[in-house]
């Protein structure tokens, strides 16, 4: 995905329709996800997390079900531009319900970390822009913390390692207020939203396949790309450091396919990495907190009380 589309928060301020206000929304959700900051409790265990299927085809237009056929096209094909923005900004209201069941499904059965990455943004949007789903901000959080733990633990899967690294980067940046709004919660509920992402990574561990996208857009691919285009004329871009002399447009290959380690070489790694999942989210979320604590303005006066 280019760093153009990489911004997936496109939803804000769009009016979604009266759909939103219909009881299936809750439906479209994962039981950590439906309940409020105060009903949630202890996250579960994998053995006993469940995993709702697809709604049946009956309950779905025609339509419905060839927008979400279309969802599927898209991420087979690695057109990730298309399928944020067929999801973050639905052409009409009855797209909502399919694009949360695809997203929510598709989360919780292990696909592409694109997937949990558009579904947090579509949760945050709708907790954002109606107040009667403020809720989903936290849900969002989750979701976004789950993400965030993939791409620790299959990053080792990747041939090329600046490509997880360099995903992990942008999650930090660009679901920034998803993590303050966690890091905001009181101790023990931000506790089990850290433990509600974990369990949810724990989950869908093995249902994981080799991600395309994770693995994708490293420094190998930069390499790869520029190979493949030697001595053809490449788009000169305004750079966007005043010490870069000019920028170069990369074409985007949408079949590029980035090349994945063997399990020997990634399995020990993973485990490692995963045995320290509670640490690294308490030091990552504790470090939002800070930045909040850092940017919040002073209580103090700004200058020494005058003597009458």
């Amino acid at each position: 995905m280019s760093e153009r589309a990489v911004n997936i928060g496109l939803l804000r301020g769009r009016r979604l329709g009266a759909l939103l206000l219909g009881a299936w929304l809750g439906a479209a959700l994962p039981s950590w996800a439906q309940a409020t900051p105060e009903e949630a409790g202890p996250a579960r265990t994998a053995s006993t997390q469940t995993v709702s299927p697809q709604p049946a085809p009956d309950t779905l237009t025609a339509e419905q079900r060839d927008y979400m056929a279309t969802l599927d096209r898209f991420l087979a094909a690695q057109d990730y531009n298309s399928l944020a923005a067929q999801i973050l900004k639905p052409e009409i209201s009855a797209h909502l319900k399919p694009a949360l069941d695809w997203t929510r499904t598709g989360t919780m059965s292990g696909r592409s970390i694109i997937v949990p990455l558009v579904y947090a943004s579509l949760l945050w949007e709708l907790g954002v822009n109606y107040p009667q789903f403020a809720d989903f901000k936290t849900s969002s959080g989750i979701v976004a913390l789950y993400a965030l733990l993939v791409a620790h633990a299959d990053g080792p899967k990747c041939a090329d390692p600046t490509a997880p690294s360099h995903r992990i980067e942008m999650i930090g940046k660009q679901y920034r207020k998803q993590f303050e709004t966690i890091a905001a919660l009181p101790d023990d509920k931000r506790r089990r939203a850290i433990n509600a992402a974990i369990d949810m990574e724990r989950t869908t561990a093995e249902l994981r396949a080799n991600d395309k996208y994770l693995c994708r857009f490293g420094v190998q691919e930069t390499l790869d790309i520029l190979q493949k285009h030697q001595g053809e004329k490449l788009k000169e871009t305004t750079p966007k450091s005043d010490f870069a002399g000019f920028e170069i447009e990369l074409p985007l290959d949408a079949n590029y396919e980035p090349s994945f380690l063997p399990r020997e070489q990634w399995a020990k790694k993973q485990a490692a990495l995963r045995a320290g999942f509670s640490k690294l989210l308490a030091s990552f979320v504790a470090t939002y907190k800070q930045r909040a604590a850092q940017a919040a303005p002073s209580t103090l006066p700004q200058t020494a009380p005058q003597s009458p």
